[in-house]
């Protein structure tokens, strides 16, 4: 029998934690290299409908993956980069500044 997945507010499910190994500077790389490796193309405006839809579910998809990752990360360890391992998996998030 499978137990429930944690939710994000336990500690139990960061790897450091469960495992009783830290994660180093090289499994992050390790992991933004992936994220990027999969990253989806953004959805262009010139495309058919339906292969528009599809695109944008899977860049939408790939976004909350990096996203939840990040967050996931960053409780695990105080000194996590969030926005360097964002950027690192290839998602550019605009400024606040800008917006």
């Amino acid at each position: 029998m499978f137990a429930l997945p944690l939710t994000l507010t336990q500690r139990n499910y960061c790897p450091s934690k469960r495992y009783g190994n830290a994660m180093t500077k090289k499994d992050y790389e390790l992991l933004a290299a992936f994220m990027l490796k999969s990253k989806p193309p953004y959805p262009d405006v010139e495309m058919e409908m339906n292969l528009f839809m599809y695109s944008a579910g899977q860049y939408d998809t790939w976004q909350f993956m990096v996203l939840g990752l990040a967050n996931i990360l960053e409780q695990d360890n105080s000194k996590f980069k969030r926005e360097k391992f964002i950027k690192a998996c290839g998602l550019t998030i605009p400024d606040e500044e800008n917006t």
